[in-house]
């Protein structure tokens, strides 16, 4: 049986992964439904019709998960259905959610929650502590979605994504698919997204949502800003034969990675509480300050995953160095110091190399996605196992097990 990798085809494959179920014909605010248990792929499927494009919201998951999870509060606002006849409560809340979302970004309204008049609401409930069983409790109630055809445009044209994918109904990725059996492919989607997405769009606001990815059946690229045709694009991809792509998958097509392990819940919550993030820097030129929001690279996620649990740093350094790694100040510090260096041999201290212009891997640092380190104008190196080091994306961290060293 061949696959179905046309682009609705592939918007199925997804969705079947994901929630179990193909998402074409989803009932409007179906949010009786426990959420599945987080840990596994743990996504219900959304419904087109429950996206709220003022608001940029999934307002009904929104208000499941607060009532499951703050109840009192809930109740203490009147933001029940029956609350008041006019749903003017509910109308408050949203807005005050959303402004938040627009002036903070999404991922410090997940980590940090809001305050609506003199309560305080949580909007996600991140990994628990072994052995808190309250915490786990609450985690355990996060709803993760991803909603097929999402209708986000205000105007009349009602212009849909392809998916969307909320956590408690806020956005956090969108995607566009391509198919390149039909000559149709990921740079056709970079292309759409450039072209047809407005960046005045609630949905496309700085920070509303963390990133969107276009993708085909072979490869995947991200941007965590739309801006139109200045929209910057960067592969997402594997590598493979230390060249640019993904190496041959035999049980499923080349960037199945990216649904299967890195938007598990477990995945994407590791992301939001220790990697994603909003920067502010400052043009050196201008003196200007500007934000970016920060997205990790595939690799990145890999080298840093890898570095943090190494058994010969002991107990004790894998701790310090995980606590630092979730803090802005930590990623703050590594684009001051020049970024992440991996020695072949173990983690060692390296001066910046000069780059090689004919490295099959080499892409420009910095650019719209480059909040977690310098805009500068040099490739960023990912070498081969046995070459002298590894370099990503201009971020460099020495870490040297053996010496205990950081």
């Amino acid at each position: 049986m061949t696959t179905d990798t046309s682009e609705k085809g592939l918007e199925t494959l997804i969705m079947r992964h994901m929630t179990g179920e193909d998402g074409l014909a989803v009932t409007p605010n179906r949010v009786a439904e426990r959420p599945p248990p987080c840990g596994g792929t743990g996504y219900t499927a959304g419904s087109a019709k429950d996206y709220d494009r003022a608001y940029a919201l999934d307002v009904p998951q929104v208000f499941a998960f607060l009532r499951a999870t703050q109840p009192e509060a809930f109740k203490k606002l009147a933001l029940a259905d029956a609350g008041d006849s006019k749903g003017i409560n509910r109308l408050k809340f949203l807005a005050r959610l959303s402004a938040e979302i627009g002036k903070r970004g999404v991922i410090d309204v997940l980590r940090k929650g809001v305050d609506h008049g003199p309560v305080h609401f949580d909007l996600f409930y991140g990994t628990p502590s072994p052995g808190n069983a309250k915490a786990e409790a609450l985690h355990a109630l996060n709803r993760f979605s991803i909603t097929r055809q999402l209708g986000y445009s205000m105007d009349e044209t009602r212009r849909a994504l392809d998916l969307g994918l909320f956590i408690n109904g806020l956005p956090i990725a969108t995607f566009e698919l391509k198919n390149s059996l039909t000559k149709q492919t990921v740079e056709d989607a970079v292309e759409q997204y450039k072209r047809d997405r407005d960046p005045r769009e609630r949905l496309f606001d700085f920070g509303r949502c963390v990133v969107h990815f276009a993708v085909d059946d072979s490869e995947v690229q991200m941007c965590t800003e739309l801006a139109g045709k200045r929209s910057w694009f960067l592969p997402f991809n594997k590598g493979y034969n230390d060249g640019a792509g993904n190496p041959p998958n035999p049980y499923g097509l080349k960037p199945d990675y990216l649904w299967k392990e890195v938007l598990t819940t477990a995945g994407l919550t590791n992301i939001l509480e220790n990697y994603a993030q909003i920067v502010e820097e400052k043009d050196p030129r201008t003196g200007r300050k500007k934000r970016k929001q920060v997205w990790p690279r595939y690799h990145q996620l890999g080298v840093v995953r890898q570095a943090l649990p190494d058994p010969a740093l002991g107990g004790q350094r894998q701790v310090e160095l995980h606590r630092m790694a979730r803090t802005p100040a930590y990623w703050t510090e590594v684009r001051r110091q020049g970024g992440l260096r991996l020695g072949h041999r173990g983690h060692r201290p390296a001066p910046p190399r000069r780059s090689d212009p004919d490295h099959h891997q080499a892409v420009h640092a910095g650019g719209r996605d480059g909040g977690s380190r310098r805009a500068v104008r040099r490739p960023a190196q990912i070498h081969r196992g046995g070459e002298e080091d590894h370099r990503l994306d201009g971020a460099e961290v020495s870490l040297h097990p053996r010496r205990n060293r950081h």
